[in-house]
């Protein structure tokens, strides 16, 4: 493995089981995460991007599990790792910042007390010391007067304020890896702004990787360095943010890249790709993409296609990549 790789996940299945079927949320999945960077993971919803988030902090509970796969931090495997082993990574060194602040913040704690609470978890050090360290924290991530504010419940705040209670919470032991799941996607666009802005200010100042989920592509091409699009829980493009928005290689990507509104061009609606990504108890035998895919083929419907390099560090899975560009939307639209 390379010096500057932190994460690496190699053949990740995660399968959900109820009613007597099986769900193959993450099926097969490699990603790579290097030093100092952002990997950019988008797709439709329940196309595994947060399910892998999950695998990667053994946080798979009830009818779900991690059935193969490896997941290497810094060198060590994480999959069967230690329970006591895995909450000492888990916020020290891969910490997570969750879609919904609501539900990740306990509504009768104060969020000093919260803050407080998970440094406590991994510090020996006073109550009185942790407290303080939270309103520093609360500082840095740009709320105002926050020694008064370590005292508010989190029903108090507005939702940016409560996400940057979060972001403040997940920073708090200057972890080496942060994973932000649709960080702003409850948040009006101002206030989306700010977060994003806020997150690229702290990754240089605590020099740490990020792995941003969403299923915002605009989102992906302001922020992240690299990559990985999902999709029906498998990978189906990887490559570096340029490359992929200047040559994309897989036709849902291209979709995904021409329902981005536009404002050098007027249209009368929308695009949005037909159908619906299909059930994860009922995957089709070749290509999950083909039935709401324009070059589909008797092929496509039988054989699944291989993850294939394309250019150096671009990567597609497509049975049909040379016709890509026969498509009337993506960069090949005038």
């Amino acid at each position: 493995m390379q010096a500057d790789v932190l994460l690496e996940i190699q053949g990740l299945k995660t399968s959900f089981y109820q009613d007597k079927k099986i769900f193959r949320a993450v099926d097969d999945v490699d990603i790579t995460i290097h030093s100092g960077e952002i990997l950019g993971v988008v797709g439709e919803s329940g196309c595994g991007k947060s399910v892998t988030a999950l695998s990667i902090l053994n946080l798979i509970e009830g009818k779900g599990r991690v059935e193969a796969g490896s997941i290497k931090f810094q060198g060590q495997e994480l999959r069967g790792l230690d329970k006591n082993k895995m909450r000492d990574i888990r916020g020290k060194e891969i910490a997570m910042i969750f879609q919904d602040p609501m539900i990740s913040l306990s509504p009768v704690y104060t969020v000093g007390e919260q803050i407080a609470e998970t440094i406590q978890a991994h510090k020996k050090i006073s109550h009185k010391k942790a407290i303080s360290q939270a309103a520093e924290l609360l500082d840095k991530v740009g709320i105002p007067s926050p020694e008064k504010r370590i005292n508010d419940y989190p029903h108090q705040m507005s939702g940016g304020m409560r996400q940057r209670v979060m972001i403040a919470m997940a920073l708090c032991l200057n972890p080496k890896l942060l994973i932000a799941d649709e960080p702003t996607t409850a948040l009006d666009v101002t206030i989306q702004a700010q977060i994003l802005e806020l997150i690229l200010a702290l990754r240089k100042q605590f020099n740490m990787s990020i792995m941003m989920i969403t299923h915002d592509l605009g989102l992906i091409a302001e922020a992240a360095d690299r990559v990985t699009v999902m999709y029906a829980g498998k990978v189906v493009e990887s490559a570096g943010v340029r490359d992929l928005f200047a040559s994309p290689m897989h036709p849902y990507t291209l979709g995904l890249i021409k329902a981005l509104p536009r404002l050098d061009k007027e249209v009368d609606k929308l695009y949005s790709i037909p159908g619906i990504v299909p059930s994860a108890a009922e995957l089709p035998e070749g290509c999950r993409y083909a039935d709401r895919c324009p070059l589909k083929e008797q092929d496509c419907l039988e054989k699944p296609p291989s993850f294939t390099e394309i250019t150096p560090g671009h990567m597609s899975a497509c049975l049909h990549i040379e016709r890509i560009a026969e498509m009337s939307f993506g960069k090949t639209e005038s």
